[in-house]
């Protein structure tokens, strides 16, 4: 989802046409809930590969970036843009 990426100025479209897509075609909502799920065994395949030392150093080092990574402690392992 190309049209999801800050600074395109785009977001609310994006918004606006996958519930469209949901609504009306019902299979990109079947795809795209696979997509959700390999993206989520993938960031927790990640985070799960990290030590407690590692992660400590990754999330301070994002902090400081003022970057969020997923594995941080209070960051979920869920995909940001998914639907809820």
């Amino acid at each position: 989802m190309i049209m999801l990426i800050p600074g395109l100025g785009t977001e609310k479209i994006a918004e606006t046409l996958r519930w469209v897509f949901y609504f009306f075609i019902p299979h990109f909502d079947f795809a795209y809930g696979f997509s959700n799920i390999a993206t989520n065994y993938q960031n927790k395949k990640t985070c799960t590969s990290y030590s407690e030392a590692q992660l400590t150093a990754i999330c301070s080092y994002m902090k400081t970036e003022n970057k969020e990574f997923a594995c941080c402690p209070g960051n979920d392992h869920q995909v940001i843009s998914g639907a809820r």
